[in-house]
């Protein structure tokens, strides 16, 4: 059993999720695929450890955003999607919200869905859209652009912070919320008094300015103007 998806192979997908009705639920889609869908039951302490039991060229995983609770993991989706990504794993994140903290690793997301949207589709549309960006084809409203970002206020956020933008090349009129940490961007203490004296501070990033909503906008590769 298994699923051809452009030049890949898929023989088995990995559900990873702390509530077990979830992952039955997700199951199910999988085995409509007539694919072996692997129930990933037992807690995950070593986000590593657990990428070494995967088949890189040959597996596949669901994961659900919230992952924190029942003591199953100590990351929650978005950071195993960031791994799978980084190593070119195809993947689909679900959720049954969309998290703040998810902005932070939207680049390496492609394609996250609502849990009731859920489907057999979806899985072999974000693994296609995966594979593609592992190749470095991107669609229009994923293709990453530098761009001005206008930030026009900063605070805490647990060890992050939290940023509110405008991308002119988006839209000038709406603002976004994005989480980040003060390493991804340069010269903090700069965008600190920019902001103190003027209300405002601007920088260069890639953005996806193709995204059809502002819960699909990524920031990456801050630079100085």
């Amino acid at each position: 059993m298994s699923l051809q998806l452009l030049e890949r192979e898929i023989r088995r997908i990995h559900v990873i999720d702390d509530d077990p009705d979830v992952r039955g639920a997700y199951l199910v889609h999988v085995q409509d695929m007539d694919i072996q869908g692997i129930d990933v039951a037992h807690s995950i302490s070593d986000i590593d450890s657990f990428f070494k039991t995967i088949d890189g060229d040959h597996d596949g995983i669901i994961c659900d955003y919230q992952l924190t609770g029942r003591k199953y993991s100590s990351v929650n989706g978005d950071v195993y999607g960031k791994a799978a990504y980084e190593r070119k794993i195809p993947f689909l994140l679900s959720s049954h919200f969309q998290p703040l903290s998810l902005y932070g690793q939207r680049r390496f997301i492609p394609k996250a869905v609502a849990a009731d949207d859920f489907s057999a589709e979806a899985i072999k549309d974000a693994f296609v859209l995966c594979l593609q960006e592992f190749k470095g084809s991107y669609s229009a409203h994923r293709q990453p652009i530098r761009t001005l970002v206008r930030i026009e206020g900063i605070q805490p956020f647990g060890a992050s912070y939290q940023l509110n933008v405008v991308v002119p090349n988006w839209n000038p009129h709406v603002g976004v919320q994005i989480v980040i940490e003060a390493s991804q961007i340069p010269s903090f203490d700069q965008i600190r008094s920019d902001l103190d004296s003027q209300g405002e501070a601007r920088l260069l990033a890639e953005v996806n300015t193709g995204a059809e909503a502002a819960s699909e906008l990524f920031f990456t590769d801050w630079r100085s103007l």
